[in-house]
Formats: C-alpha cells, structure tokens, sequence
C-alpha cells in the first residue's frame, strides 16, 4: 500500500480501533572473521557451552545478532561437531596418565608379552531402550520393570586380538572369584586393569588360606599394570562394555538366561577386529 499499511492492520483498526505494535525483530549480522577466531577459542575452553550460551555471547560481546543456526553452521566449517561427552574426573593426574601411556608404548613393542586389559560390569535385568518414538509435544514412554532384580557382574578380558576370557557371576565378583579367573590369562601377559581392592587382594585371601592376588600374577608370569587413579579411559575393556551395554539395552532381557545370551551374543561383536581398532584408539 501507498502509505505501508498492511491490510490486516487496517481490518484490525476497523473492528476493534486498535493497531498492533510492530515486533522489535533481532536484525540477523554475518560474523566477522575476528568474531569467529574469539568464538571458536571460547569453545575451545569451555567444551560444554551451547549454541544459546554461544548466540548470547556474540549479542553480548560483540554486539552482533546471529542465529543459531547461523551459529552452527560457523562451528561445522572450523570441523566442530556437538556430540555425546564422555566424562573424565578432574582428580585425574595428568602427569601419571602420561608416563603410564609411555609404559605401555614400551610393552607394546615387547614382542614376548601381550597386552590384556581386564574390568567388571554390573547388568541387571530392568535395562531399557534410551529412545524411542514419540510425536510432537509427547513424552517418548519405555516400559520397564522398577524392581531391577539380582545384580550380575561381567568378569571380561580383552586383548587387541579379541576376547581372553569372560563370565558372568551373580552378585558382585569377589576376590576369590578374581583369583580363579586370572587362571584364565595368558602367562608372559601385561594385565592392565584398576585399583579396585580385589584386584589387590591379600589378607582377604590369605586369612582363608589362598594364594593373594601379587603372588598369583607372579606364579603365572603376568605383569599387574595398574591405572593410574582416576583413569577408566585408559583402559580398552571400557569400550568393549560400552557395546555390551548398548547390546542389552536394546534386547531389553528380563530372565537370567535371556540375559547370559544377550551377553554372549554382544561379545561375539567384539571381533578382533574390533579389538584392535579399540585398543589402537585408546592406547596407540
């Protein structure tokens, strides 16, 4: 219209003799190059931050109105990509996570010892789907039991070559069920494995008249390597129960036997091949 009044603001004045305040829309402005370097340093320091976090900081900073889109699209081009974090503690020492990498460089170029990486797990019989399908403005529901049954726990040995060993046991696994599974490693092997008492274990062997756990390594010839405190990614079996994890959440068992196949048939995807690549990404 002549003087840029829109129809629907006229109808509206003639009904109701009224007219509507314009919306104070945000003006959308192209970063500037030395917007993005500041920006993308920002997320280099602080991981976590969001694209609304980062869309208020250009408007705040910089006086620069940008979408988030806009914004995501600026993150992609420097290679950037928001993905699920995994967690590591900030007790962590640094300076031991690296000498304890060095340590096992230098093994992995021991041609007369193989490097087997050991842990347990904990699986119950509730474990659920994490998503679902949903519509629009719904919740996405995943039915499962409240009661999560007997614990079991996943006694599991992995070296870059494939599986060692495996079992299942109910309950949590004890020192004396530690002691009889290292039967099942390898001797001339380098076990890398946590600090968790049984895996130490002396008086609460010995005080029964078993072998403790340093004594029985040393009969079989294989090296207790432990991580340093703090430190569950840096041991290769953690990311061999992660597909265990997924496998069972997505068969969802809700009977011990169901659960002891659910679990055999997660192990039969860690090939060797991906063994390797697994330990190649965490120690190589």
């Amino acid at each position: 219209m002549a003087l840029g009044v829109t129809t629907r603001c006229l109808r509206k004045w003639k009904t109701s003799n009224a007219v509507e305040r314009p919306l104070n829309r945000l003006h959308l402005r192209k970063l500037q190059p030395q917007h993005v370097e500041l920006l993308t340093n920002y997320v280099e320091q602080h991981k976590t931050t969001s694209l609304r976090d980062l869309q208020g900081k250009a408007q705040r900073d910089y006086g620069v109105h940008v979408g988030r889109t806009a914004m995501w699209r600026v993150l992609h081009s420097k290679n950037y990509t928001y993905k699920k974090a995994s967690k590591q503690y900030t007790e962590a020492n640094a300076d031991r996570q690296s000498a304890f990498r060095s340590e096992i460089q230098n093994l992995l170029h021991d041609e007369t010892r193989r490097i087997v990486a050991l842990d347990e797990a904990a699986f119950f019989l509730n474990h659920a789907r994490t998503h679902a399908w949903a519509k629009k403005g719904q919740r996405a529901i995943v039915p499962r039991p409240g009661v999560r049954g007997k614990m079991h726990s996943l006694l599991l040995a992995v070296s870059a070559e494939g599986v060692i060993a495996w079992e299942l046991f109910e309950r949590a696994v004890t020192a004396q069920r530690f002691l009889g599974f290292l039967d099942r490693i390898s001797q001339h092997s380098v076990l890398v494995l946590d600090n968790a008492a049984i895996h130490r274990a002396t008086h609460a062997l010995s005080r029964n008249g078993l072998m403790t756990v340093p004594a029985k390594a040393n009969e079989r010839n294989i090296k207790l390597q432990y991580l340093p405190p703090y430190s569950p990614q840096l041991n290769p079996v953690e990311l061999c129960f992660n597909t265990i994890r997924t496998h069972v959440n997505s068969t969802m068992p809700r009977r011990i036997e169901d659960l002891m196949a659910c679990i055999a048939a997660a192990i039969d995807l860690l090939t060797p091949t991906v063994c390797k690549r697994v330990f190649a990404k965490v120690l190589g």
